[in-house]
């Protein structure tokens, strides 16, 4: 019923009654009979067990099933973060270990809100290119680091899929040595951004100023906004030199994005 009512109406536990007997009890999987029964003591004692359950377990055998329902393909995945933000103090959410599990610590990081004066946690999703279906998902702690935590969604990936060999597609937390030798250690394989801080953004950006890059065409489609507007057209460069940690570097331009910057 609360998985149901997130995707209906989001509202606080507190007003689920309200909220399913105001749409319809069998939208939420339930009868007049038990519309009674409905309430934030209900949903808390529920959230409770599920707290203690094997929530991993639970989510590959929900991802496996749904793969074969479905017949959703896991050739390509893409993972990316952000942060879910609280207003409050939750003195007590530091990271302490319940009933034999350790809970999420809510506490200050890096926000992708922009809102650094409010404690957060670190939500991280993982997409299938087929269809965007959610395959793995999970909470960290507010002051997680994003490269730290590829390693973990990374094998939970190969627990769902069965395999090691999908395209794992990430954002430019994933460029660093530890995340990409264990991905490829383990047979796996991956693409990232390349962070603008890096050195080897430094050197192509002063080597472009006196050379031509030999662009090589990938993909021409009409223009996704506009009909009749210019083409949208990719181009991509290998550079001679690979990253620092022995990867190649293929450098990306667009048409469109040229014309809009």
């Amino acid at each position: 019923m609360l998985l149901r009512s997130i995707l209906v109406e989001r509202e606080p536990m507190y007003r689920q009654q309200e909220t399913v007997s105001g749409f319809s009890p069998e939208a939420f999987g339930l009868d007049e009979a038990s519309l009674g029964y409905v309430g934030d003591d209900a949903v808390g004692r529920a959230l409770y067990h599920l707290f203690d359950a094997d929530r991993g377990t639970l989510l590959t055998e929900v991802v496996v099933g749904a793969v074969e329902r479905f017949a959703l393909s896991l050739d390509e995945l893409h993972n990316d973060s952000t942060t879910v933000r609280f207003c409050g103090q939750y003195r007590q959410a530091r990271g302490r270990k319940l009933r034999g599990k350790r809970a999420p610590f809510i506490t200050h990081g890096y926000s992708k809100d922009h809102r650094p004066d409010l404690k957060q946690l670190l939500f991280i999703l993982t997409t299938s290119e087929d269809g965007g279906v959610p395959v793995q998902f999970r909470c960290e702690h507010g002051n997680a680091n994003d490269s730290r935590t590829h390693q973990q969604t990374w094998e939970a990936l190969c627990r769902a899929a069965g395999r090691a060999d999908f395209l794992y597609v990430a954002d430019s937390k994933l460029c660093a040595r530890e995340p990409m030798d264990h991905i490829d250690g383990q047979g796996g394989r991956f693409v990232c951004v390349m962070p603008r801080s890096r050195q080897e953004d430094t050197e192509f950006r002063a080597w472009i100023q006196t050379h031509e890059p030999d662009w090589t065409l990938v993909r021409e489609r009409p223009n996704p906004r506009r009909r009749g507007g210019p083409h949208d057209r990719w181009w991509v460069f290998r550079y001679p030199l690979p990253s620092r940690e022995g990867w190649p570097v293929i450098w990306v331009y667009s048409s469109l994005l040229a014309l809009r910057q």
